[in-house]
């Protein structure tokens, strides 16, 4: 253990001496880096403001061009539901005279609770314009006849031949002669 000891005069252990911090805005030098520094800063929000700039008005020159684009297909599709009205005869075509007789046929003939689950067919035979001869055949049943007469722009059944009628009948509505047989 003396060895560990040793009874050798002990040097002092030298202190560091601090070395001078360096100068960031003390010389020339450092004032040039801080230039450049700044002008790097400089330009680089320049450039990310132009960029900003650009970027808007190529999305602005988009919406114009999408408003545009609006502005046709709205003419378009005007101009399609013209067509297809005008293809269809008008908002809604007029019936034919034809259709106007089958239709006051029809609601006739079904009026009878009889009628109720019986099948017609109607062929109008004749029509002079005031007066039509429609011929009723009933699937399963007898068929029979009806005279209509145009009254205001209507088409109405005036006689039928199931109720045997007489020339009386057909004089009291002016229906011409041949359009139903009389009893």
């Amino acid at each position: 253990m003396e060895d560990l000891y040793s009874s050798q005069p002990q040097q002092p252990i030298p202190t560091p001496t601090p070395s001078p911090a360096p100068q960031i805005g003390g010389g020339s030098n450092s004032k040039m880096v801080w230039t450049i520094i700044l002008a790097v800063l400089l330009l680089a929000a320049v450039g990310f403001a132009g960029w900003q700039w650009y970027t808007g008005s190529k999305k602005n020159q988009e919406i114009s061009d999408l408003q545009a684009s609006n502005t046709q297909l709205q003419s378009q599709v005007s101009t399609l539901e013209q067509q297809v009205e005008s293809d269809q005869g008008g908002a809604a075509a007029a019936p034919s005279d034809t259709d106007k007789i089958l239709a006051a046929v029809d609601a006739y003939t079904r009026a009878p609770i009889a009628a109720n689950g019986k099948v017609f067919k109607y062929t109008v035979a004749e029509n002079n314009g005031t007066f039509a001869k429609v011929n009723v055949e009933v699937e399963g049943d007898q068929g029979y006849t009806l005279a209509l007469k145009k009254i205001d722009n209507a088409w109405t059944v005036v006689v039928s031949s199931k109720d045997s009628p007489t020339q009386a009948d057909l004089d009291a509505y002016g229906v011409p002669a041949g359009y139903i047989t009389v009893s």
